[in-house]
């Protein structure tokens, strides 16, 4: 599964509030399958020791929901936060880490940061994510957080003992399964299995589906 989280800052009341002196407190929020919160906590830390060093007067605490922490589900979350974004008075929260699933959702809430952030900073992502997963209505409201890939790994000895090469498509990939356990079939070999997609049994398999269909 490809997947994105995005950190969404509201630049505009970082400038206000500097402008007037005062110490910020940001607050984030983020959701997480398990209780490892380390990809988030590190992060902020980094940022809050940062500030500090620099006398930025700033701070980010975060909330991280979790299933240990909470009976949110990650649906209910989804829809948590789009509640959140839409109230215009009293903001929860400044920095969100979401899934990029939910861009068409949270975009119309959310800043063009090209408005806030020098072209240099956007200059340092990839072009082709930013303009693929960020964007909403041609307005940049993201910027990717972390980035998962996926891989297929090949039986190479199998491969080269029926002399096939690695599929590239799906249907290279069923044809040459198909043929492989049939041939192993003969061989008594009753064990193998063509395709292990690992799907997991949290949300993330609807998106694995998902991205294998695209």
């Amino acid at each position: 599964m490809f997947t994105l989280l995005y950190i969404i800052i509201s630049v505009i009341f970082i400038l206000i509030d500097n402008s007037l002196g005062r110490n910020i407190t940001l607050n984030a929020v983020a959701y997480t399958f398990g209780s490892d919160d380390q990809l988030y906590s590190s992060f902020l830390k980094k940022f809050n020791d940062y500030s500090k060093k620099n006398n930025l007067n700033i701070e980010i605490n975060l909330n991280l929901i979790s299933p240990v922490n909470s009976s949110t589900i990650i649906k209910d979350y989804g829809s948590m936060i789009e509640t959140v974004m839409k109230k215009t008075t009293n903001l929860k929260y400044h920095i969100y880490f979401y899934d990029n699933l939910y861009i068409s959702k949270y975009g119309p809430y959310l800043l063009n940061i090209e408005n806030y952030l020098p072209k240099e900073h956007i200059d340092m992502y990839d072009a082709k994510i930013l303009n693929s997963v960020c964007k909403y209505k041609d307005e940049l409201v993201g910027l990717p957080f972390s980035l998962g890939f996926s891989a297929l790994y090949s039986n190479i000895e199998l491969l080269k003992k029926y002399n096939k090469t690695i599929p590239r498509t799906w249907d290279e990939l069923i044809k040459t399964s198909r043929y492989i356990l049939d041939e192993e079939k003969k061989l008594n070999n009753t064990d193998l299995i063509g395709y292990n997609g690992l799907f997991s049994g949290y949300y993330s398999y609807i998106c694995n589906l998902f991205y294998i269909n695209i």
